[in-house]
């Protein structure tokens, strides 16, 4: 049984559909772009829009999801404009039973998913001193819980479908930046997240149990740095 394929993109590289590669854990070769039906997250306008109308343009049923229904509806008419079938969800993904609605609405209209896009962010400019508890909430909330409930939601149909999930990441997971704390840490929550679940992936892939060993292997621990006098 394959778990479908667990995929960070980083903004400003476009994530080519293509089969599986040497080094990758799932080896399943995926459908062409116009032949599947992909779930994009802030869809409503920036990168999230841009995906979907690129996808839609190349021919894949598209649906858009983010709390914008008027965005969403100006989206649809984009995609349909280009020949392809479109349907908006309006949904807030930082509530779980709203991501679930979005993923059984797309399974309804039409009948599978084989890409989820996660890709809804917020942010707020601040020194980690200023923020409110309420702000920092909402961007845990959005950038790593939103992600989190769309890949529960979604990944019992990307198994039957054997599809992808695209987790939408950024190099500020890896460096903190001025103004931009709670972005940074939800971004590097999504990253450690995402890796666990690739790590667990191919241990299951692989037909081997997740023990300590296994995961030194993967994770091999850093000798002490010597010190100079």
């Amino acid at each position: 049984m394959c778990h479908g394929c667990v995929r960070p993109v980083m903004p400003g590289r476009v994530a080519r559909f293509h089969a599986a590669g040497d080094g990758d854990s799932c080896r399943v070769k995926k459908k062409r772009l116009s032949d599947q039906v992909i779930v994009v997250t802030g869809a409503s306008s920036g990168l999230g829009r841009a995906v979907a109308r690129l996808a839609g343009a190349r021919g894949a049923k598209v649906v858009v999801t983010a709390r914008s229904g008027e965005a969403l509806d100006a989206c649809v008419r984009e995609i349909e404009g280009a020949g392809s079938e479109a349907l908006a969800v309006v949904a807030d993904c930082s509530v779980q039973d709203e991501a679930q609605q979005v993923v059984e609405q797309a399974v309804d209209r039409f009948g599978r998913i084989d890409t989820y896009v996660a890709n809804a962010i917020v942010t707020v400019y601040a020194e980690t001193y200023r923020y409110q508890a309420d702000e920092l909430r909402r961007i845990m909330d959005v950038n790593f819980f939103g992600q989190v409930y769309g890949y529960w939601a979604a990944l019992p149909h990307l198994r039957e479908s054997k599809g992808t999930f695209l987790s939408v990441q950024s190099a500020l997971a890896y460096r903190g930046i001025p103004l931009q704390g709670g972005y940074c840490a939800s971004k590097a929550a999504l990253r450690a997240f995402f890796s666990a679940i690739d790590v667990g992936i191919g241990a299951f892939t692989q037909g081997k149990p997740l023990d300590p060993e296994a995961l030194r292997n993967v994770i091999p621990l850093a000798p002490p740095r010597s010190r100079r006098s």
